[in-house]
């Protein structure tokens, strides 16, 4: 079709963190609702130099057409009955697009989001606002260094603003952000240390279908490769990680969260909903990013959940969920789901969503030159976006210096052809 993006290759590597710092090959752009805020945002995640760490500015309007952002930047509670129905209808489109798109991945299309856009509908696309959003830039790979003169705010633990159960904001003199831990489990079990996170209208990200998988499929379709401290130099920047020798554990009631030492990392979260919500239960996923399929497979898909509709109701009440959630939630109804169809993992979707949480808030932990996730065993039961920046501030005061180790490569499960190729990579870095 022609005006249609090509992709780099045919097959798309599955990218891992790496005994040094990371970045993108090049950019890409998402644009949706934030699932609190009901307001439309468009984010253009970046390549970084090496010590730049991740960093969300932001800047001018401009990228979609003025009338029509007009209408998709409104929340549903404002806007009158028409509109409503006109972004309902708008939004379930661009809702069963992605997850069309989705299960084209899974039977094999290797393309990216916005290249299955053009695929579908190319010019005579009915969303040709979000198409001009997606559309390739011809400066992926440029990088734009971080400038004193523009709003940003670091992903970092000490800026976060208050902490809150369902969502966790960052917050600057310059720029707030809401709504950022899935892009950053994505860009931290991906091995993405340095990136610059361009937003551009509402101040939450999108909520896409719900999940972490939009973000992973992004990442790997736009590559990730050594990251350098400026465009001269080739040299590829160290990493450490933090290796607690002492045992860290935070709790409040029923839920905590704790740190075991050992050599390698492995996360288990659990939820226990049986009384509000038997189809949930009690549950529990452990996910060792050293040994087990990738996060773009076990982890990523996980969607979002409510226990019941009266949940869903008083949240609203409250102000919150304004984004609506058909097709980026799961809402359990006694001994079943309203939508069972949206159900990726039958037997634990709860838990692991859990762990794109408690990942996503971890990642403020790292530092330029570090990673965030630290190497150990981490339990979490329960467990909260407020408990989790609990959790990683307790770690962060139980920890110095001294237990930063350098980091290790993570291989893909031993015996694959990925591991095999990612070896060879290795030895040519050092050669």
């Amino acid at each position: 079709m022609a005006g249609r993006p090509v992709a780099d290759s045919a097959s798309y590597e599955m990218p891992v963190p790496m005994q040094y710092q990371q970045t993108l090959q090049k950019a890409f752009t998402v644009a949706g609702i934030g699932l609190h805020s009901g307001d439309f945002a468009t984010v253009r995640v970046r390549p970084a130099f090496a010590g730049e760490g991740r960093y969300f500015v932001r800047v001018p309007d401009g990228t979609l057409d003025p009338e029509e952002a007009k209408k998709l930047e409104r929340s549903l509670d404002e806007a009158d009955a028409e509109a409503q129905e006109r972004m309902a209808e708008q939004e379930e489109r661009l809702t069963k697009l992605f997850l069309d798109f989705l299960g084209a991945q899974d039977d094999g299309y290797q393309g990216s989001f916005e290249e299955y856009h053009w695929d579908r509908f190319g010019e005579e696309s009915p969303t040709v606002p979000v198409r001009r959003a997606l559309q390739a830039s011809d400066e992926d790979a440029r990088i734009v260094r971080r400038s004193s003169n523009e709003e940003t705010v670091t992903a970092s633990l000490e800026n976060v603003a208050a902490r809150q159960s369902l969502l966790t904001s960052l917050s600057s003199d310059d720029m707030h952000v809401h709504s950022v831990e899935a892009l950053l489990s994505a860009l931290e079990c991906c091995g993405v240390n340095n990136a610059r996170i361009e937003v551009e209208g509402g101040g939450e990200l999108p909520t896409l279908d719900g999940s972490a998988m939009g973000w992973a499929i992004n990442i790997i379709v736009a590559g990730v490769h050594a990251a350098y401290p400026s465009a001269k130099s080739q040299e590829p920047q160290a990493l450490r990680q933090l290796k607690p020798s002492q045992m860290v554990t935070v709790s409040k009631g029923d839920s905590y969260i704790t740190l075991y030492p050992s050599d390698t990392l492995k996360i288990s979260c659990g939820v226990d909903h049986a009384k509000e919500a038997p189809i949930i239960g009690r549950q529990w996923f452990s996910w060792a990013p050293f040994e087990d399929e990738h996060y773009r497979w076990l982890i990523s898909p996980a969607r979002t959940f409510f226990t019941s509709m009266k949940n869903v109701f008083e949240l609203r009440a409250r102000g919150l969920i304004k984004g609506g959630t058909v097709g980026a939630a799961l809402i359990a109804y006694g001994h079943g789901w309203y939508e069972p169809d949206l159900l990726h993992f039958e037997a634990d979707e709860p838990a692991r969503h859990k762990i794109i949480d408690l990942t996503g808030d971890l990642a403020l932990l790292a530092t330029p030159g570090t990673r965030g996730l630290p190497i150990g065993h981490i339990t979490a039961h329960n467990a909260d976006h407020a408990l989790n920046i609990e959790f990683a501030v307790a770690m962060q005061e139980a920890c110095s210096e001294q237990d930063y180790v350098e980091a290790a490569p993570q291989l893909l499960p031993q015996g694959s052809e990925e591991e095999e190729e990612q070896q060879q990579q290795q030895q040519e870095q050092t050669a």
